[in-house]
């Protein structure tokens, strides 16, 4: 995915998009994920700041610690990024 900061209109910019499981691969055998990953998002410039507002589904493949046996559960997280986009301000340590 990629979002152009000129193409974001003051009302915002609204997305969903069906990423590929195949490229999302976790460093363990016990889980992996198990379906096409839903992303929907909304993007926003305020001032100096982009702010993207996210919500991803996918269901996870998990081997039961117990029983060892085959299971798979929903994964859903929602959350928001705040990234500074104008120039930014670093502070030098002069030594």
């Amino acid at each position: 995915m990629k979002i152009v900061l000129s193409q974001i209109p003051e009302t915002g910019l609204s997305g969903r998009e069906t990423l590929n499981p195949e490229a999302y691969t976790l460093d363990t055998e016990e889980v992996r994920v198990a379906s096409p990953l839903s992303l929907s998002y909304r993007a926003f410039l305020e001032d100096q700041n982009l702010l993207f507002h996210f919500s991803l589904a996918f269901k996870m493949a998990l081997v039961c610690s117990r029983c060892l046996s085959d299971y798979e559960t929903l994964f859903h997280k929602e959350g928001e990024i705040v990234q500074r986009i104008g120039k930014p301000s670093f502070t030098a340590l002069r030594t």
